[in-house]
């Protein structure tokens, strides 16, 4: 896991006098938040992504259970997530067990899958939606989500 180092800065952008802090650890008195963004190779696009990999690497069947381990290790507070086509049979299920909360956002055109974002209940609640959906142009087949949840610290 790569931690980002964070570096206090005053309002005017400059780094406070005798500022020692170096890398996430525990300000008291700071409430800190884990995010983490997840491409999960949604099952419909197994076949063109795939090709020519063993099913017992491939296949949803086996990705999912790493996908679950690997979420449960991050522990994030708000996990987004790409390329999902099991938002209710898995996702929900599995981080809805865990205390989280979720919405989904299909990709346009006939895709099946889209964008999904979870967040921790005991530390967010959702506060706005919006959601954007990208048609590039008519001519070129690919589109693009993006879902933004507006969530704030829970009292």
């Amino acid at each position: 896991m790569h931690l980002r180092r964070w570096k206090r800065m005053s309002r005017g952008g400059k780094e406070p006098r005798g500022s020692q802090q170096q890398g996430t650890e525990d300000v008291k008195g700071v409430e800190t938040l884990k995010v983490v963004s997840y491409n999960v190779l949604a099952e419909s696009l197994e076949e063109i992504t795939t090709s020519g990999l063993d099913c017992r690497i491939a296949c949803w069947k086996h990705r999912s259970r790493l996908i679950k381990d690997e979420l449960k290790r991050w522990d994030a507070d708000i996990v987004c997530l790409q390329e999902v086509d099991h938002f209710d049979d898995f996702f929900m299920k599995v981080l809805g067990k865990w205390g989280y909360e979720g919405r989904f956002l299909k990709r346009t055109g006939d895709k099946r899958d889209g964008c999904a974002i979870f967040w921790r209940q005991s530390k967010l609640r959702l506060n706005r939606v919006h959601n954007l959906q990208f048609n590039v142009s008519p001519y070129f087949d690919r589109h693009a989500e993006a879902v933004w949840r507006g969530v704030v610290c829970s009292d």
